[in-house]
């Protein structure tokens, strides 16, 4: 399971901005091992990914914001 995850940690995607819309990444097609990984799990491999800012929040915070 660590070595699929690590291998996961390998995919590369390049940023696009389209005429002032929003940025995407666009995901390059991924290596032998991540192809055969992803048809093993019946999904396909991502092609493009949202590139916003994301936020998450630590086990900390959501255990501060319940009290």
């Amino acid at each position: 399971m660590e070595e699929n995850i690590l291998a996961l940690s390998g995919l590369c995607g390049v940023r696009v901005r389209v005429k002032g819309e929003r940025e995407i990444y666009m995901i390059s097609r991924p290596r032998r091992e991540l192809e055969r990984l992803f048809a093993a799990l019946d999904i396909p491999p991502p092609v493009m990914l949202p590139a916003g800012r994301t936020s998450a929040d630590t086990e900390r915070k959501l255990k501060s914001r319940h009290k």
